[in-house]
């Protein structure tokens, strides 16, 4: 999705408003209940205005994922609606559903930035629904419009604090399981359990043909904290990707090679390098990644401190 849908900046986080007598308490609750019936239309006037700022998200999306957007958006909204007329129900708290949607978009791939771009159009959409009630015969004039745009944008604030802590819990623990994965497939690809299926798995969970050329970078820790110094960084500024780990007293990477010779992959570390280092290259793929890190491995403890060697 794009940034299209975005209000404007957002002010600093409100307080929470201040308590009101009970009359202005219930021509408030009053117009937001005369909202409920209508909370499936709002919900998806929000989804189809979503759509519209960004086409080609909306496009490329899994069915099932455009599916669950609906259902979601529907179901914060009446939620939402159910709370600010006080008719929620004690056993479904709205907090809930903010927390689950953000542990989902996270495993789903959504950026926070969405989400919240999302929450905000979202709010500017039912705040719209409010001002287009009959204000006379509901009894919202301006001093009542203003206390309930408080407690609106107050109630994103509280749903924006809850979403993003849960979307950066479960993006840290879906990045925990990942790299976790990608270390145990590398020690496997070392130790030679070179079957096909582990190859078919390597290669599926790395983003990598099976027969694509893969090099391998080992560089031993010697006395060194990093006997090179944010390699992946470096690598991914060039537009390549990399899978570290440490094995042995050695740093080590398999790194596609698609579109780049041992000369260029060499050339992009060697200004990162502190020790010693060796780079092999496997022209068979993952398949024959044990034999080119044993002989990279050999290679760099061959070498004098601060060493390069590119085994052809």
């Amino acid at each position: 999705m794009s940034r299209t849908g975005i209000v404007g900046p957002r002010p600093a986080p409100l307080p929470a408003p201040a308590t009101v007598d009970a009359e202005l308490e219930a021509r408030l609750q009053r117009a937001w209940a005369t909202l409920i019936p209508r909370a499936d239309e709002i919900a998806d006037s929000i989804t189809a205005m979503l759509e519209h700022n960004d086409p080609v998200w909306f496009e490329r999306a899994d069915p099932a994922l455009k599916a669950d957007v609906v259902h979601n958006t529907r179901e914060h909204v009446r939620r939402g609606l159910r709370t600010l007329a006080d008719q929620d129900d004690p056993e479904h708290r709205p907090a809930d559903v903010w927390r689950e949607t953000g542990r989902r978009r996270a495993r789903q791939g959504i950026s926070m930035e969405l989400v919240l771009n999302a929450y905000t159009l979202g709010t500017r959409v039912m705040w719209e629904a409010l001002l287009d009630l009959d204000r006379d015969e509901l009894g919202l004039d301006d001093h009542v419009l203003l206390i309930a745009g408080q407690r609106l944008w107050h109630a994103l604030d509280v749903q924006n604090a809850v979403l993003i802590d849960s979307h950066r819990r479960e993006s840290a623990r879906l990045a925990r399981r990942d790299l976790q994965r990608q270390q145990g497939l590398l020690d496997r690809l070392v130790d030679g359990h070179a079957q096909p299926e582990l190859i078919d798995e390597a290669a599926a969970a790395l983003g990598i043909a099976p027969g694509e050329p893969v090099a391998c970078v080992v560089a031993p820790f010697d006395s060194l904290e990093e006997p090179l110094r944010s390699p992946e960084d470096r690598l991914e500024r060039a537009g390549r990707v990399s899978f570290w780990h440490v094995r042995g007293g050695a740093q080590f990477a398999l790194v596609p090679m698609e579109g780049c010779t041992g000369e260029e992959l060499a050339a992009l570390l060697a200004p990162a390098a502190a020790g010693r280092v060796a780079i092999a290259l496997a022209a068979d793929g993952v398949a024959g990644f044990a034999g080119v890190y044993q002989l990279a491995a050999r290679t760099a403890q061959t070498l004098p401190r601060a060493g390069w060697r590119w085994c052809r």
